[in-house]
């Protein structure tokens, strides 16, 4: 009896575990809270809270720990906990330790995209993950009539160099085949469809360390400076070049800038920490942030000119009023520099790349929509498309496209040295992407394959026109040798119709003699015919008349032997 009790009660105990797992159910008391007791409690206890983070019970381990949350129902990628137990992030969970066995990751994964179940009688946890819409507002911001292209720019470079270094800087228009390569003092104008270099702005300033078109298409903006000693930002009018205003008197080179949607505004951040915002109608100081605790990376204004975005070489990011600059949001997540930050075209969508190798999402309220594992190593830039999609350059070299969501389109291969920046082309076909090695090119986004490449430190004019003139006479010489070839081919072409023209008489005779040998064979064959049944006609008749000769020459014989025999016997008789 005691067996029997002792046997019901153990089913009692395991037939709500079963129920779950028949019914595809991970709960934490019975999956995943023995593999934290194996692998974290030692460290993450009540007791003894490492980083105030608690995982020996499902409430410490909901609450999170010193960082804030740590998971997010439904979404494994976006939880920190699977960040770290996975070790795409610092610190690594175990520390000192291989990752856990792919099987028990495997039953976190589970359990978070399953929506965190405490046990077999919960029911999941909703996810607070904003959802992604897509992209509806691609035109917004496009400029009336035909957008603008570089009409009257200069085609001498500033300087040239046997060498071309690290080229981290490169824009395109959102409505033109237009792209904007950085290289010392100058920007170069590429047409994207043809490759053909536009023009040159020159960038008397220093080293030009960012160039981003305005939503229009109409200006575009070049900041940058000399290190620890000046830094500014200035608006070139894309059709003719000319330098319309300078904003900014860092004391230290500009690394981060873009200008309002609206063009009334221009931010700049550097190495001071600072993020100066000004008026680009009389060049005053509109605002100043003094929030970040590191040098500012990145800004970056949303196209519908409501907010403005800032991030630094601490992993911080923070989300502003853009007329004010009011604090509106601060987005925590990357833990090391954030390196590049860009809006979709409406503004539903923030996207940051940090060296963590992260690129996160984030919708305009300041809440993280996602955060993609992009390159190992480190994200070096970020940017969007006009549909929606966006490119990625890394330190690994390569350069990858990626749907709103986040999702993997293609990798579009590697960069001879570290893919610093890309840029999709307005129509969203090509990316232009740079590298370390100062190698700028063009790549099919469809075919993953390189179609073109531009030159970021193009030769002095002189040498452009001495190569040219050296190209003009190879081209010349491969004319003239194609012109003898053909010269030759049209001989041998000649001689050959001569050769069939004498070949199709030749036939023609043959053809002629065979006819009328043809015709005399018909006429043979027709006189042998007739010969046949003339020789038929005459031979009956000779045939019948030697029988009558035979048969006369018969009775002849007969007839002489009859007359001999008479004689014989009348002689006979006689005597």
């Amino acid at each position: 009896m005691s067996q029997r009790i002792s046997i019901f009660v153990l089913l009692a105990l395991v037939m709500p575990l079963s129920i779950a797992r028949s019914a595809g159910k991970l709960t934490f008391e019975a999956d995943v809270k023995p593999i934290l007791r194996e692998h974290c409690f030692a460290c993450h206890n009540q007791d003894d809270a490492e980083s105030s983070l608690a995982l020996d019970s499902f409430e410490g381990l909901m609450t999170g720990g010193a960082s804030g949350e740590v998971l997010v129902a439904g979404d494994p990628e976006g939880s920190r906990l699977w960040k770290l137990v996975t070790h795409q992030e610092e610190p690594k969970m175990p520390p000192d330790s291989d990752k856990l066995p792919e099987n028990q990751l495997q039953v976190l994964r589970g359990w978070i995209k399953g929506g965190l179940l405490k046990d077999a009688d919960s029911k999941p946890i909703k996810s607070k993950k904003p959802a992604i819409a897509k992209i509806d507002a691609a035109n917004l911001g496009k400029p009336i009539g035909e957008p603008a292209m570089p009409e009257q720019l200069f085609h001498e470079p500033v300087l040239w160099t046997q060498k071309t270094g690290p080229v981290d800087a490169l824009a395109t228009s959102a409505w033109a085949p237009l792209a904007a390569v950085a290289w010392q003092r100058q920007i170069s104008f590429y047409d994207t469809n043809t490759y053909q270099l536009l023009g040159i702005i020159p960038y008397v300033d220093g080293v030009p360390r960012v160039v981003r078109f305005s939503r229009d298409g109409g200006l575009v903006l070049v900041a940058g400076g000399r290190h620890a000693a000046a830094g500014s930002a200035t608006l070139f009018d894309v059709k003719t070049g000319a330098r319309l205003i300078t904003l900014g008197d860092e004391l230290d080179i500009v690394l981060a800038a873009d200008i309002s949607p609206d063009l009334s505004l221009v931010a700049i951040g550097g190495p001071k920490k600072k993020v100066r915002v000004y008026r680009v109608a009389d060049g005053t100081l509109a605002y100043q942030i003094n929030k970040h605790t590191n040098w500012v990376t990145a800004v970056g204004f949303s196209p519908d000119g409501k907010l403005l975005a800032t991030a630094d070489r601490n992993g911080g990011a923070l989300l502003w009023q853009a007329a004010a600059g009011h604090e509106r949001g601060d987005l925590r997540g990357h833990k090391v520099a954030i390196t590049s930050l860009d809006w979709r075209a409406d503004s539903a969508i923030l996207a940051t790349a940090s060296e963590d190798g992260t690129v996160r999402l984030w919708n305009p309220a300041g809440q993280q929509i996602k955060s993609i594992a992009a390159h190992p190593g480190g994200v070096l830039s970020v940017r969007f498309s006009q549909a929606g999609d966006w490119v990625s350059t890394g330190r690994d070299h390569h350069v990858k496209t990626w749907k709103s969501d986040g999702a993997a389109i293609a990798d579009l291969g590697k960069m001879p040295g570290i893919a610093l920046a890309a840029a999709f082309s307005h129509d969203g076909i090509k990316v232009i992407a740079s590298d370390f090695t100062g190698e700028v090119r063009v790549l099919d986004v469809a075919s993953k394959k390189q179609v073109a490449t531009l030159q970021a430190n193009p030769p002095l004019l002189a040498k452009r026109l001495a190569d040219a003139e050296k190209t003009l006479q190879q081209n010349q010489q491969k004319l003239q040798t194609t012109k003898t070839n053909e010269a030759t081919q049209l001989a041998a072409l000649n001689q050959g119709k001569a050769a069939h023209t004498a070949y199709q008489d030749k036939l023609a005779k043959t053809q002629a003699a065979l006819a009328a040998a043809k015709k005399q064979h018909q006429d043979l064959t027709s006189t042998l015919a007739a010969q046949q049944q003339n020789l038929t006609a005459v031979r009956q008749p000779a045939e019948q008349a030697a029988a009558l000769l035979a048969e006369a020459s018969k009775l002849l014989k007969q007839a002489q032997a009859e007359s001999t025999e008479e004689t014989e016997t009348k002689q006979l008789a006689e005597l």
